[in-house]
């Protein structure tokens, strides 16, 4: 199946497609991305401006509509800081929902680090002692330190990018003055924190995001003359971070889109983002980070498959999306499949040979499939009724790639599979068209005799023939154990089919052959 994660970010609006398959693996099929700076003045005002508002519902927007057009089964979409801290983010998400369909959900820094650490633990080796992990988006930054194992550290601190833009480097160059009161502030915000990550002896550093990524760019063009084409793995040091840090606060803003490898569209926040991972490596001893362009967007695919094993597995299984949800809802039910499975292929035995009305609703025969595997789920509430509680339970359930009608058709099949027939003045049939009220009828019928067939619920039936005469039908069985209970089962519940084929209906019933034994071998001691 085909998801897509929309993740609203301060900075960016990025939309991932990717294909899970039938391993639960995945891949991605399609990536877009826009840098919409959501978070430009939002962070210091908590308020976003009706312009960025406007642009934001633009993108997101056009991203669903692609989405959809490739074909994507589920999306999900997140935001961070600047839709969460905004004052009118409520309305951003409820007119995305009203407008896009798209139900969006604004996640906390705490969740923010869980799907980050998701990511980079199936992404990167995480093995022997705890690393740490540093994600500087937009508006907050994430310190994380794990294993492969567990999550021992997560923390979300107001110290993104934007922010620290906004806050303290209104200009370019930066000032000696704004300088200091950015790198007075980081002292200050990550003191506690500081002292938190000293107590993991931490072996390395990891850095995602598009700001740790887009450094990396830029040491990779200074150190081999080209930009970084593949983030994920590349390394650099302390010393070369500090180069470019100095370099950047030294530069014209218009001049610092020409420095090679930067991205024109993180060029005003890249500094704020390097001045934060510089104070971090050099208090906490440490040399050298490693990027790794898989977070959070990665993070929440692997958490959806995580989270929705058993119903992907059963997906990849059956690729028939109403067969699949008609059995998930069985399952759901603690149906017992197995006699379900029979009644469903006695019941189709039956209709394919049957001489039955001919004026059924289009679909009939998977119709009666269905509600043979559902007929029984009233089980669930209580044996008393139990056909009136599968009505219930199957017109209150949300069967995926049925029309409504076709779920009035299967559960009132259900609702007749035993006790009495259906009536004109029935509640259950109020609405329905003519052509419905047969098939209903027929379908019913079929399986009340099905039902009876494997009355022992030891499928005893191994085939069914069915020999039509003018003046009766006979059902020749062959079972592979003695079928007694069953032909007397379905004596009592054939009334209704007989009176739709116009005929009575005979059972006969003949033991299946069982296997030859194989005869002893002779022992080759034994002497005649």
């Amino acid at each position: 199946m085909k998801i897509g994660i929309l993740d609203i970010g301060t900075n960016s609006i990025h939309l991932v497609l990717v294909e899970i398959g039938r391993d639960l693996s995945f891949d991605v099929i399609g990536r877009a991305k826009d840098m919409t700076r959501l978070g430009d003045g939002t962070l210091k005002s908590g308020f976003i401006t009706r312009e960025k508002f406007e642009r934001g519902l633009a993108v997101v927007k056009h991203f669903v509509q692609l989405a959809r057009n490739r074909g994507v089964s589920k999306l999900f979409g997140f935001a961070t800081a600047a839709i969460r801290e905004a004052s009118n983010g409520g309305e951003f998400v409820e007119r995305l929902q009203r407008e896009a369909g798209l139900t969006l959900r604004t996640v906390t820094g705490e969740e923010e680090c869980r799907l980050t650490y998701r990511a980079v633990r199936h992404f990167m080796d995480l093995s022997g002692p705890p690393s740490l992990i540093i994600d500087i988006g937009g508006g907050s930054a994430e310190f994380i330190v794990a294993t492969n194992k567990e999550l021992l550290h997560a923390r979300s601190l107001k110290l993104g990018g934007a922010r620290l833009k906004d806050l303290f480097l209104p200009d370019y160059p930066v000032s000696k003055g704004d300088h200091a009161l950015l790198h007075r502030h980081l002292r200050d915000s990550l003191q506690h924190e500081l002292e938190d990550l000293r107590a993991f002896p931490m072996r390395q550093v990891i850095g995602t995001s598009g700001t740790l990524i887009n450094l990396g760019s830029v040491i990779s063009a200074r150190r081999d003359g080209e930009p970084l084409t593949n983030p994920q793995g590349f390394s650099f040091t302390l010393e070369e971070l500090v180069d470019v840090h100095k370099d950047m606060a030294r530069t014209e803003e218009s001049e610092l889109g020409g420095i090679k490898g930067i991205d024109p569209n993180r060029k005003d926040i890249l500094l704020p983002g390097a001045c934060l991972m510089i104070h971090v490596l050099e208090s906490l001893g440490l040399e050298t980070v490693t990027l790794c362009d898989k977070a959070i967007r990665e993070g929440a695919v692997l958490d959806y498959i995580a989270t929705n094993r058993p119903r992907l597995a059963l997906e990849a299984e059956i690729p028939n999306v109403r067969l699949r949800t008609v059995l998930q809802l069985g399952k759901r039910c603690e149906y017992d499949e197995a006699h379900a499975k029979e009644i469903a292929r006695l019941s189709l035995a039956l209709f394919d040979q049957l001489p039955l009305p001919r004026d059924l609703r289009p679909g009939a025969r998977d119709l009666l499939e269905y509600a043979s595997l559902l007929h029984d789920i009233g089980y669930h509430v209580s044996y008393d009724q139990h056909h009136k509680h599968a009505w219930y339970l199957i017109k209150n359930s949300e069967l995926s790639g049925f029309t409504p009608g076709e779920v009035d058709v299967i559960a009132c099949v259900a609702r007749f599979h035993r006790k009495r027939g259906p009536k004109r003045k029935d509640p259950v049939l109020a609405g329905l068209s003519s052509e419905d009220r047969r098939t209903i009828e027929v379908l019913a019928a079929v399986i009340r005799v099905a039902e009876a067939l494997d009355r022992s619920h030891f499928h005893v039936v191994e085939s069914l023939k069915v020999v039509s005469r003018p003046k009766q039908v006979t059902v020749r069985l062959t079972a592979k154990d003695d079928a007694a209970m069953e032909i007397w089962a379905a004596r009592q519940r054939v009334g209704l089919l007989e009176k739709l084929i116009g005929r009575p209906m005979i059972f006969e019933v003949k033991l299946a052959p069982r296997p030859a034994r194989n005869s002893p071998r002779p022992n080759p001691r034994t002497r005649a």
